[in-house]
């Protein structure tokens, strides 16, 4: 490898891993929040009562390796409106909110 291409290579290497580090995904009692950022931040909420969809993604090396992105969607937003990347045991999480919504 070139020393370019292990400078491109390190430098997604270093922002992946502080991406992952100052991502905080939350599920309580009242709310689902997902909070980035390094420098700014920027927080998504969705109340439990206006979740109306919860999506479950795994690729095969994801299933391999128990992990997943939970999707939710609410009612005052077209689309999917928080994404948990990368989150193990995804099925729990996801049976974890529908639980906590009903």
């Amino acid at each position: 490898i070139s020393a370019p291409i292990s400078w491109i290579v390190i430098i997604l290497i270093v922002f992946a891993f502080l991406n992952r580090k100052y991502t905080d995904y939350r599920v309580t009692t009242k709310r689902v929040s997902c909070k980035k950022g390094i420098i700014s931040n920027s927080l998504q909420e969705v109340s439990l009562k206006d979740i109306r969809s919860i999506h479950l993604k795994q690729g095969v090396i994801d299933s391999l390796l128990n992990i997943g992105t939970v999707a939710i969607g609410s009612a005052g937003h077209a689309g999917l409106e928080i994404k948990f990347k990368g989150v193990p045991d995804p099925q729990t999480v996801k049976e974890m909110i529908s639980k906590l919504k009903d």
